[in-house]
């Protein structure tokens, strides 16, 4: 079974995905902040984040986590343009615009799991 981390400081959005990813069969976890997720994202096959976290950037997130490894990860914002300007240098990053279709999300991690990626 796919473990997928989830992290954004909303509730509804948190619950949202995991009980969705739950439904399709994943098992999911779920952090609050991006130093949370860098205490969590060694054990899990893909990594949901937001772009704003009350502590450290998204961006911040992905940086450090490509210093050791490919694990894919999507990353959701209302500013979705940005987010992509921040990250375009970064392999394995997908991207979904806040608000975002459930459908849009499960696409998404769909082709991030199947993706094969290297970091460098």
């Amino acid at each position: 079974m796919k473990r997928l981390l989830v992290v954004d400081d909303q509730a509804g959005i948190t619950g949202l995905l995991k009980m969705l990813f739950q439904h399709l069969g994943y098992d999911v976890l779920v952090r609050e902040t991006g130093q949370e997720a860098l205490q969590s994202y060694e054990d899990v096959d893909l990594l949901i984040t937001d772009y704003y976290l009350p502590d450290i950037s998204g961006v911040d997130v992905v940086k450090t986590i490509r210093e050791t490894c490919a694990l894919p990860i999507v990353v959701m914002s209302g500013l979705i343009d940005e987010a992509k300007a921040e990250l375009t240098e970064q392999p394995a990053v997908y991207f979904v615009e806040k608000p975002f279709s459930i459908k849009d999300m499960e696409r998404v991690v769909t082709e991030a799991l199947q993706s094969e990626v290297t970091v460098s």
